[in-house]
Protein backbone atom coordinates (compact mmCIF):
# COMPACT_ATOMS: atom_id res chain seq x y z
CA UNK A 1 0.00 0.00 0.00
CA UNK A 2 2.84 2.48 1.41
CA UNK A 3 4.46 1.64 -2.77
CA UNK A 4 0.68 2.15 -4.37
CA UNK A 5 0.63 5.57 -2.55
CA UNK A 6 4.09 6.84 -3.33
CA UNK A 7 3.79 5.76 -7.46
CA UNK A 8 0.76 7.79 -6.97
CA UNK A 9 1.99 10.98 -5.51
CA UNK A 10 5.20 11.20 -8.08
CA UNK A 11 2.24 10.41 -11.01
CA UNK A 12 1.73 13.57 -11.59
CA UNK A 13 5.64 15.36 -10.68
CA UNK A 14 6.06 17.42 -13.83
CA UNK A 15 3.38 17.70 -15.64
CA UNK A 16 1.88 20.91 -16.66
CA UNK A 17 -1.76 21.71 -17.74
CA UNK A 18 -1.91 21.74 -21.20
CA UNK A 19 -2.03 25.78 -22.73
CA UNK A 20 -5.30 26.71 -24.20
CA UNK A 21 -5.93 29.24 -26.93
CA UNK A 22 -8.88 31.61 -26.67
CA UNK A 23 -11.42 29.56 -27.93
CA UNK A 24 -10.37 26.74 -25.20
CA UNK A 25 -8.79 24.66 -28.00
CA UNK A 26 -5.50 22.97 -26.30
CA UNK A 27 -4.48 21.20 -29.68
CA UNK A 28 -4.51 24.17 -31.53
CA UNK A 29 -2.40 25.78 -28.84
CA UNK A 30 0.20 22.91 -28.50
CA UNK A 31 0.10 22.68 -32.11
CA UNK A 32 1.78 26.52 -32.41
CA UNK A 33 3.65 26.58 -29.62
CA UNK A 34 5.22 22.57 -30.84
CA UNK A 35 6.14 24.10 -34.22
CA UNK A 36 7.99 27.14 -32.27
CA UNK A 37 9.80 24.71 -29.99
CA UNK A 38 10.90 22.43 -33.05
CA UNK A 39 11.97 25.51 -34.56
CA UNK A 40 14.37 27.12 -31.52
CA UNK A 41 15.19 23.70 -30.77
CA UNK A 42 16.36 22.56 -34.49
CA UNK A 43 18.25 26.32 -34.12
CA UNK A 44 19.96 25.32 -30.82
CA UNK A 45 20.88 22.14 -32.60
CA UNK A 46 22.61 23.52 -35.85
CA UNK A 47 24.42 25.49 -33.57
CA UNK A 48 25.71 23.18 -31.21
CA UNK A 49 26.75 20.26 -34.05
CA UNK A 50 28.81 23.40 -35.81
CA UNK A 51 30.14 24.11 -32.12
CA UNK A 52 31.62 20.40 -31.43
CA UNK A 53 32.77 20.68 -35.00
CA UNK A 54 34.75 23.81 -34.61
CA UNK A 55 35.72 22.28 -31.17
CA UNK A 56 37.57 19.50 -32.62
CA UNK A 57 39.66 21.65 -35.03
CA UNK A 58 40.45 24.83 -33.56
CA UNK A 59 42.18 26.57 -30.57
CA UNK A 60 41.69 29.78 -28.73
CA UNK A 61 44.31 31.64 -30.89
CA UNK A 62 42.69 30.28 -34.63
CA UNK A 63 38.71 31.60 -32.58
CA UNK A 64 40.18 35.00 -32.44
CA UNK A 65 41.90 35.25 -36.19
CA UNK A 66 38.54 33.62 -37.34
CA UNK A 67 36.85 36.58 -35.60
CA UNK A 68 39.42 39.32 -36.11
CA UNK A 69 38.62 38.29 -39.90
CA UNK A 70 35.08 38.75 -40.12
CA UNK A 71 35.51 41.87 -37.78
CA UNK A 72 33.51 40.71 -34.44
CA UNK A 73 34.59 41.01 -30.86
CA UNK A 74 37.92 39.12 -29.81
CA UNK A 75 37.63 39.35 -26.08
CA UNK A 76 36.33 36.25 -24.34
CA UNK A 77 37.14 32.84 -22.82
CA UNK A 78 37.12 29.98 -25.30
CA UNK A 79 33.68 28.90 -24.89
CA UNK A 80 32.33 32.21 -25.63
CA UNK A 81 34.44 33.19 -28.97
CA UNK A 82 33.45 29.15 -30.17
CA UNK A 83 29.57 30.21 -29.71
CA UNK A 84 30.29 33.52 -31.53
CA UNK A 85 32.47 31.81 -34.00
CA UNK A 86 29.56 29.33 -34.95
CA UNK A 87 26.62 32.06 -34.64
CA UNK A 88 28.66 34.19 -37.29
CA UNK A 89 28.77 30.90 -39.29
CA UNK A 90 25.30 30.58 -39.21
CA UNK A 91 23.78 33.97 -39.73
CA UNK A 92 26.77 35.95 -40.75
CA UNK A 93 29.25 38.93 -39.29
CA UNK A 94 27.50 41.01 -37.60
CA UNK A 95 28.28 44.45 -39.56
CA UNK A 96 27.57 48.46 -37.85
CA UNK A 97 24.29 49.65 -36.37
CA UNK A 98 22.99 51.83 -39.53
CA UNK A 99 21.59 54.07 -36.39
CA UNK A 100 25.04 54.72 -34.32
CA UNK A 101 27.71 53.30 -36.69
CA UNK A 102 29.14 50.92 -33.98
CA UNK A 103 29.10 46.96 -33.80
CA UNK A 104 28.23 46.57 -30.54
CA UNK A 105 25.04 44.32 -30.86
CA UNK A 106 23.54 42.21 -28.12
CA UNK A 107 21.29 38.99 -28.89
CA UNK A 108 18.49 38.60 -26.32
CA UNK A 109 15.68 35.61 -26.79
CA UNK A 110 13.54 38.53 -28.70
CA UNK A 111 15.89 40.58 -31.13
CA UNK A 112 19.54 41.83 -31.45
CA UNK A 113 19.57 45.04 -29.67
CA UNK A 114 22.75 47.79 -30.27
CA UNK A 115 24.57 48.64 -27.05
CA UNK A 116 26.30 51.99 -29.16
CA UNK A 117 26.53 55.58 -28.35
CA UNK A 118 24.72 57.78 -31.08
CA UNK A 119 26.44 60.49 -29.62
CA UNK A 120 28.62 60.86 -26.40
CA UNK A 121 25.49 61.61 -24.19
CA UNK A 122 22.72 59.01 -26.04
CA UNK A 123 22.80 55.52 -26.21
CA UNK A 124 21.65 54.13 -29.24
CA UNK A 125 18.26 51.98 -29.02
CA UNK A 126 18.37 49.88 -32.50
CA UNK A 127 16.75 46.62 -31.92
CA UNK A 128 16.16 44.43 -34.79
CA UNK A 129 16.07 40.98 -35.95
CA UNK A 130 17.46 40.97 -38.71
CA UNK A 131 20.36 43.33 -38.25
CA UNK A 132 23.14 43.92 -41.22
CA UNK A 133 25.44 41.03 -41.67
CA UNK A 134 27.85 40.27 -44.37
CA UNK A 135 28.76 36.88 -45.77
CA UNK A 136 30.84 34.96 -42.69
CA UNK A 137 34.67 34.22 -44.20
CA UNK A 138 36.86 30.70 -43.12
CA UNK A 139 40.72 31.42 -42.66
CA UNK A 140 42.59 29.24 -45.06
CA UNK A 141 43.88 27.01 -42.25
CA UNK A 142 40.31 26.07 -41.28
CA UNK A 143 39.09 25.88 -45.25
CA UNK A 144 42.30 23.26 -45.16
CA UNK A 145 40.63 21.23 -41.85
CA UNK A 146 39.04 17.86 -41.97
CA UNK A 147 35.01 19.01 -42.31
CA UNK A 148 35.46 22.26 -43.77
CA UNK A 149 37.05 21.57 -46.94
CA UNK A 150 33.46 22.06 -48.71
CA UNK A 151 31.73 24.60 -46.28
CA UNK A 152 30.59 27.46 -48.11
CA UNK A 153 28.44 30.47 -46.11
CA UNK A 154 24.63 30.23 -46.21
CA UNK A 155 22.90 32.35 -44.02
CA UNK A 156 20.48 31.29 -42.10
CA UNK A 157 17.37 33.21 -40.79
CA UNK A 158 17.55 33.29 -36.39
CA UNK A 159 14.25 32.14 -34.97
CA UNK A 160 13.26 34.55 -31.88
CA UNK A 161 10.55 32.86 -29.66
CA UNK A 162 7.56 34.74 -31.09
CA UNK A 163 5.54 35.88 -27.86
CA UNK A 164 8.92 37.94 -26.98
CA UNK A 165 9.45 39.31 -30.47
CA UNK A 166 5.35 40.48 -30.38
CA UNK A 167 5.93 41.80 -27.34
CA UNK A 168 9.16 43.94 -28.53
CA UNK A 169 7.85 44.60 -31.71
CA UNK A 170 4.82 47.15 -29.38
CA UNK A 171 7.60 48.47 -27.01
CA UNK A 172 9.46 49.70 -30.41
CA UNK A 173 5.88 51.18 -31.83
CA UNK A 174 4.99 53.07 -28.00
CA UNK A 175 8.84 54.40 -28.01
CA UNK A 176 8.76 55.64 -31.51
CA UNK A 177 5.02 57.17 -31.35
CA UNK A 178 6.55 58.84 -28.33
CA UNK A 179 9.72 60.24 -29.87
CA UNK A 180 7.34 61.63 -32.85
CA UNK A 181 5.58 63.45 -29.92
CA UNK A 182 8.73 65.16 -28.61
CA UNK A 183 9.70 66.25 -31.83
CA UNK A 184 6.30 67.54 -32.45
CA UNK A 185 6.23 69.39 -29.11
CA UNK A 186 10.02 70.76 -30.03
CA UNK A 187 8.60 71.91 -33.09
CA UNK A 188 6.51 73.88 -32.18
CA UNK A 189 2.46 73.03 -31.19
CA UNK A 190 0.32 72.67 -34.36
CA UNK A 191 -1.14 76.02 -35.68
CA UNK A 192 1.45 78.23 -33.75
CA UNK A 193 1.07 81.09 -31.13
Amino acid sequence: AAAAATAAKGKGKGKRKAATNDDGNEAASKAVETEEEKQLQQQADNIWKLKDKLEQVVDLAMLRELLELNGQDTRGSQPTLLHRVAEGMMFGALQACPDCGNVKWNLTTDAYHCRGMVDEWAACVNVTQEPPVKPWKLTSDLKASDGFKTWKFKAHKRVFTASLAAANEANNASAAAAAAEVEEEEAGTPGGK
